[in-house]
């Protein structure tokens, strides 16, 4: 683990580098290219000010990184959202409702007519209303064989 010194140190010379590159190519690049010339003492000001930004969200990062809170987010995500998006993706409403926003867009750009929307609606209510009763027979199978 970085001590917090170190993790200071390393955001502090990174920056400081940024610093120095960046009044260099602003002033003998960027600026002439976009014909515009302030004082040096004005972009020497606005480069020191965007370089302390820099180095506070650096040396804030790198605390995170370290300090194992980016891995504890992920893992809190892990354990609610993809629980949570599964149930959603594994529900037949969800399915139900993707169907027929696909079926209502392919209507109303003229790809298909109603009747075949209706049609297509009815079998795919079919096959869904099936898997749900196959699903529930299988649930219900796996607790009587236990």
């Amino acid at each position: 683990m970085q001590k917090k010194i170190h993790s200071l140190i390393e955001a502090v010379t990174n920056t400081s580098i940024g610093l120095v590159i960046n009044v260099a190519a602003n002033q003998w690049i960027i600026f002439p290219i976009l014909g515009v010339d302030p004082p040096l003492v004005t972009n020497v000001g606005i480069a020191v000010f965007f370089t302390v930004l820099s180095i506070v969200r650096g040396y804030t990062l790198r605390r995170l990184f370290t300090g194992g809170i980016i891995e504890k987010i992920i893992n809190l995500y892990k354990k609610y959202m993809v629980s949570k998006i599964g149930n959603i993706l594994g529900s037949i409403r969800f399915w139900q409702v993707v169907v027929l926003s696909v079926l209502q867009t392919l209507v109303t750009l003229g790809t298909i007519d109603g009747e075949t929307a209706v049609a297509v609606t009815n079998a795919v209510s079919a096959i869904l209303g099936a898997s749900v009763g196959i699903g529930t027979l299988d649930s219900v199978a796996t607790k009587f064989g236990k």
